[in-house]
């Protein structure tokens, strides 16, 4: 964050005093919306040292106005619930942090905790141990929400329609404002409380000190550098810990959503490795998840030290991110706001021609002042958010019924502009569970024929390993854990058992017993598998506790780097592209005899690198892992409407690619080309190959050299495939590929949590809008990224991303992006609706101002209650459209020269039929103008009678006009509580214009003409006009001009629509 320092100025205090008072008040207003507008206009920029307040500006340019707290001898702010400190030799407030990024003995050596005093003085700087979402209060979110700019002008406009006694209506909007309100409040104070019950949490827990005393406090006076001591038992832990002896075995669905539960091993007493959170993962407990059990191996306790607390952990960093979400796409705001502006225009305009009217008319000054006053209610429809907010909620109930879950309503919109979506593949194109397929052992240094069953495995090491190498727990008496591991297991017959009462003289983790021999192998430690490394591994004893192995399993590429190279088979990369273009999942094993000195004392201390080196490869496990049902009917749907589609996956490239392949993510038509990058001489090498024959057998050739016969790689049909190692190279040395690369890409394998939000963000900035789809294990920080994400969970609510599926497969992609834009085309067809009709109105008050004309209260609540507001408030009840149309999506922008066109043309025609009544009406020879009375005060003319009713007719029409059908919104016929409003509204109106029964004479002011033939033709001409305005735009505006005529001569603003132009244009990728 960048912060700027400021300090209270009395001069321009004072000033603020004066000018706040000159503008009656509205400058607290603008102060409200615009923080840092206050900040400026009050106070000085000066250093940071001696400022009072900070402006901070954060990674998306939004701005932030705090107080600097000056206690004792330390200067702090807090932003996002996070505390910067004062920094005096640096000259700047850093991020107060934990006790993270040292080296691993620096934990070991604080083992024995720290003492009360200690404890006392770090919770001064820390404070409590807690992660508190605040409720607002009811009347806190009212005001908020009440400070509003668009609820704001329905205050004035409802205060002066009160004063000019047109209360009914007023009644009418403060009640739906109200209501709008209310439905708004209810649903933030709903996550508030539901976010807040699901994150609050405290509990007793035991603390080490110094002195070796086991001492019970809460567990919000935990401070980072405490001791704990983890109970056998299930707990909650309430801090972010690392793990110093024992074992845990976790359950972290809170934080990710997938309820597996996770082994996790001590961390070494090492001085070379640092550690980080992020990366030793496998030695966390983080705050939030549940230790199902623990093990001390022998010590006396399972221990953990506290190394962070409250918001600064990874619990507390996910509440963050939902009270403090990335900003969503403000572009549907900002044209919200430019067609506020041009209405301030037209009402500037509007105001000064009704206020010289009426004195041109001779009205009293205080008549022309309320006059200039009501005349700017016209402006904006004071029942938009009503409607809008109604619109959302209705969206959000369809999704409910669909199974999927919103965290919040504004989110939906954002789903109906999505260009890209990217995918998961294990958990989420394919089945969770891995079938074992088959065994190809490794027999001095040679592959030897398929093995379909262990019973004919010759290689003992070869079973030992997948007996041994896994994190298996025993969970409610049976093994669980990763579904590959439990198949593995499964596959060997081996029993597992738990290793705490097993009689050994140092106690195993866990126990397997061969059912033939009844020989037990014990394991001693685990490595558990981290996506950085791409790999797991045991330290594994026979009874004898004499003889020490490790045995290794993870991907192939990676397990043979690890391996002597004689024992790994030449034919080695054949055999695995064999399997891996088939779509099979590949895992490596190898194993290694550890050195003899080294004792099963010093297991728990032995690093990593130390064990998982010099190994002796065994074989491949070859896992089947078929597509789920509904993955290709999804994608079919989804390439259908032009959705870019890609896959993000932490598997194998070519397991990947065939995937991709057989999902259609990549086409038969298409050309793939795999980006290989790496360093070489310290600089980066780009090499691009062409992957032939895909769906028979993959072979790669170098891309073909300029002088030969060239392949053109650019074509539209060439499609990139890269690994995680060659995306973080390109990411951070040829950056200048990486739009291309990423534009064009479809395959990203071998990818890190943190590559795959980075690969989103790169899509964002290419001015794609973009959709996740994952299981919420390794996606979380990618679901969150995303314009929308969705994680495929059996809870109702996740807090890893804004959308969250009961239908554990992508079928819920297209079913949300359907309702994303039908809402979106709702909203939209809303804004047109309800300001077509403002400015209709206003065209009504300015004609009838200029002949001192206005109609009675009865009149105006017939119009802006009966034409407007009943019908506008069934407007959204709408399905979506049961098919994704093919190249054709919704207008991403309200001001749009599709959606100005629309309104626009629709203004034209009807301000056409206002002036053609009008006129028409004073060539007739028994009209009689209207005569100014400021007397009498009644508005009884033909003027007012022929005006009004075609004014409610076009209200009308503009409710149909506008609400479309498809191809995003069922037809508007299924929508039959508007239908029957609609017609009902229609009805009424034609009897009330066509016959007028007496009894209504005079609440609705109402002139007949001579002749009843004059009626029907202003009734003709009303519905010509409805025939001509819904034939102009639903054939001529919507269906040739927005869909054939506007693509081809569209400017392509959008960056990736412009870099698509460069490539095609360039013969190769110029590298």
């Amino acid at each position: 964050m960048k912060a700027t320092g400021y300090s209270l100025s009395m001069k321009k205090l004072y000033l603020c005093y004066v000018v706040t008072g000159l503008s009656c008040g509205l400058l607290l207003f603008i102060w409200y919306w615009y923080p840092h507008w206050k900040l400026k206009f009050t106070h000085t920029k000066c250093s940071l040292s001696t400022a009072t307040k900070v402006l901070l500006k954060d990674s998306y340019g939004v701005l932030y106005v705090h107080d600097v707290t000056n206690k004792s001898d330390m200067r702090y702010f807090v932003s996002k619930e996070l505390k910067y400190i004062w920094q005096p030799n640096d000259g700047e407030f850093t991020k107060l942090m934990g006790i993270e990024n040292n080296y691993g003995n620096f934990y070991h050596e604080k083992s024995a905790g720290v003492s009360r005093f200690d404890a006392e003085q770090k919770r001064g700087l820390y404070g409590d141990n807690m992660i508190v979402v605040k409720i607002a209060s009811i009347i806190s979110l009212i005001l908020q929400e009440a400070l509003n700019p668009f609820y704001v002008f329905q205050i004035y406009s409802c205060t002066v329609w009160f004063v000019v006694i047109y209360y009914q209506y007023a009644s009418v909007i403060m009640v739906l404002s109200g209501i709008s309100i209310g439905l708004t409040v209810w649903e933030s104070r709903r996550q508030s409380k539901a976010l807040h019950e699901k994150v609050v949490s405290q509990r007793e827990v035991e603390v080490v000190r110094p002195n070796g005393e086991i001492e019970r406090i809460s567990s919000k006076h935990l401070v980072p550098g405490d001791v704990l001591k983890i109970p056998n038992a299930s707990t909650i832990m309430e801090c972010d810990a690392v793990l110093l002896q024992g074992i845990c075995v976790v359950n972290e669905s809170m934080l990710t959503g997938e309820s597996v539960p996770i082994t996790k091993t001590a961390l070494p007493n090492d001085q070379a490795d640092i550690y980080r959170p992020e990366t030793h993962k496998k030695e966390t407990l983080f705050c939030g998840t549940e230790v199902i059990q623990s093990k001390s191996q022998g010590a006396e306790f399972t221990r953990a030290i506290v190394v962070r607390t409250g918001f600064l952990t990874a619990k507390g960093d996910l509440v963050r991110s939902i009270l403090y979400p990335k900003p969503v796409d403000r572009k549907i705001y900002m044209d919200g706001l430019k067609f506020v502006a041009i209405a301030g225009v037209l009402g500037v305009i509007g105001t000064t021609y009704a206020g010289v009217s009426f004195a041109l008319w001779g009205s009293p000054p205080e008549d022309i002042a309320w006059v200039v006053f009501n005349t700017i209610t016209f402006i904006v429809p004071p029942a938009l958010p009503a409607a809008m907010t109604i619109g959302n909620i209705l969206a959000q109930r369809r999704l409910k019924k669909a199974k999927i879950f919103c965290i919040s309503s504004k989110y939906i919109n954002f789903t109906g502009s999505l260009d890209v979506f990217c995918f998961d593949k294990t958990g989420t194109l394919t089945e969770d569970g891995l079938d074992l397929k088959e065994m190809i052992p490794v027999v001095a240094g040679h592959f030897v024929s398929d093995v379909y069953h262990v019973d004919e495995l010759n290689n003992q090491n070869f079973l030992i390993a997948m007996a041994t190498c896994h994190s298996l727990a025993i969970i409610n008496g049976k093994p669980s854990g990763y579904p590959l591991d439990e198949k593995m297991l499964l596959a060997t017959g081996w029993e597992f058992k738990d290793g705490d009462n097993a009689g050994y003289a140092h106690v195993p983790s866990s126990i397997v017993q061969n059912p033939n021999d009844k020989k037990e192998i014990a394991i001693m430690r685990q490595f558990t598998f981290a996506s950085s490394l791409q790999r797991m591994s045991v330290i594994a004893t026979d009874q004898d506790q004499k003889e020490l192995c490790a045995y290794v399993k993870g991907s192939p590429e990676m397990i043979s780097s690890l391996c002597r190279k004689e024992t790994v088979p030449t034919d080695f990369e054949e055999h695995l592209q064999a399997y891996t273009e088939d779509g099979f999942r590949v895992i490596a094993l190898a194993w290694r005899r550890l050195p003899g000195n080294l004792n099963i004392e010093d297991v728990p201390n032995i690093s990593r690198d130390n064990v998982e080196r010099d190994l002796s490869f065994l074989g491949f496990l070859i896992m089947e892992n078929a597509l789920k049902k509904e993955t290709n009917p999804a994608l079919a749907e989804l390439h259908q409407a032009n959705i870019k589609t890609i896959m993000v996956t932490g598997d194998n490239i070519l397991t990947a690619l065939k995937v991709a392949r057989d999902c259609d993510i990549i086409r038969r038509q298409d050309d793939i080309v795999r980006v290989k990058a790496q360093m070489v001489n310290g600089g980066p090498c780009v090499e691009f190959k062409q992957v032939e024959n895909l769906d028979a057998s993959v072979s790669l050739k170098k891309a073909q050299n300029k002088k030969s016969k060239k392949r053109d790689v650019n074509a539209r049909s060439t499609r990139y495939a890269m690994d995680g190692k060659t995306f973080e190279i390109i990411r951070e040395h040829r950056s200048d590929l990486l739009p291309k690369l990423s534009h064009r890409g479809s395959v990203f394998a071998r990818m890190l949590p943190d590559q795959k939000a980075q690969l989103i963000e790169t899509l964002q900035e290419l001015d794609y809008c973009v959709g996740m789809c994952g299981d919420g294990a390794n996606d979380c920080g990618a679901l969150k990224t995303a314009h929308a994400g969705i994680s495929l969970s059996v809870a109702e609510a996740s807090v890893a991303s804004p959308f969250t599926s009961q239908e554990t497969n992508i079928s819920c992609v297209p079913k949300l992006m359907k309702e994303g834009r039908c809402a979106l085309v709702t909203s939209f067809g809303l804004f047109k609706h309800l300001l077509g009709c403002a400015y209709v109105e206003f065209l009504m008050i300015l004609i009838f101002y200029y002949v001192g004309l206005n109609l009675n209260d009865p009149q105006y609540l017939y119009l802006d209650l009966g034409m407007v507001i009943i019908v506008t408030v069934t407007f959204g009840n709408m399905d979506a459209y049961p098919v994704l149309v093919p190249n054709k999506a919704p207008s991403k922008r309200l001001v749009s020269f599709s959606s100005m066109i629309s309104l626009v043309v629709f203004l034209l025609f009807q301000a056409a039929v206002i002036v053609f009544t009008w006129s028409f009406l004073q060539v007739q020879p028994w009209f009689t103008a209207w005569k100014l009375d400021f007397e009498a005060n009644d508005y009884t003319s033909y003027e007012n009678t022929f005006i009004f009713y075609v004014i409610c007719f076009i209200f009308i029409l503009s409710s149909i006009n506008f609400s479309h059908g498809p191809p995003f919104r069922k037809n508007m016929f299924t929508n039959l509580p508007f239908i029957f409003l609609a017609a009902v509204a229609f009805t009424v109106t034609s009897v009330l214009f066509l016959i007028h029964p007496e009894f209504l004479k005079d609440t609705f002011i109402h002139v007949n003409a001579p002749s009843k033939m004059y009626h029907y033709l202003i009734y003709s001409v009303v519905l010509l006009d409805y025939v001509v305005t819904i034939f102009v735009e639903t054939y001529l505006i919507q269906g040739i001009l927005v869909d054939k005529i506007v693509p081809k001569f569209s400017k392509r603003d959008r960056k990736y629509k412009i870099l698509e132009e460069t490539i095609r244009m360039e013969s190769s990728l110029g590298v």
